[in-house]
């Protein structure tokens, strides 16, 4: 479980100490209260480091990540970003460029996988215009399909 395992990272890391454990259940994408929360305690200066497992994970939107992230930065108390899967961190100025272009690489792939699960079903909901035609057993004129 992610729990259990983030609870033995930050443990292992003397310069951590645990806050809390932020955790949405589901693949909500809009209603995230714990989200929300997090941002909460960032803004009232109790978080100064998320650690999350992937950019994927922070938010199903690169643009979202990135607002987040400005907004993290631009705190009174700035709070950092260490995405594990990713090794990146919000401090780093090349780290924070890398997730630009990660983040518009994965808004383009999405993009794409929407662009052609569409096509394929348009292509597929449509009656095929060169289909056989039907005939019925006694060899008479094609029936309507």
């Amino acid at each position: 479980m992610l729990t259990k395992h983030y609870r033995g990272l930050i443990a292992t890391n003397p310069e951590w100490e645990l806050a809390g454990i932020y955790a949405d259940v589901g693949s909500v994408t809009r209603n995230r209260p714990e989200f929300a929360r997090l941002l909460a305690d960032c803004e009232a200066g109790r978080v100064d480091l998320i650690v999350t497992k992937s950019i994927a994970r922070f938010s199903r939107d690169s643009v979202e990540v990135m607002r987040t992230v400005r907004t993290l930065r631009s705190m009174k108390r700035p709070v950092d970003v260490y995405f594990e899967s990713e090794n990146l961190t919000t401090s780093k100025i090349e780290h924070l460029i890398l997730l630009s272009v990660i983040g518009t690489i994965a808004m383009a792939e999405s993009a794409h996988k929407h662009d052609r699960l569409s096509m394929d079903l348009r292509k597929y909901s449509k009656p095929e215009r060169n289909a056989p035609e039907k005939r019925n057993p006694v060899d008479e004129p094609p029936l309507e399909p």
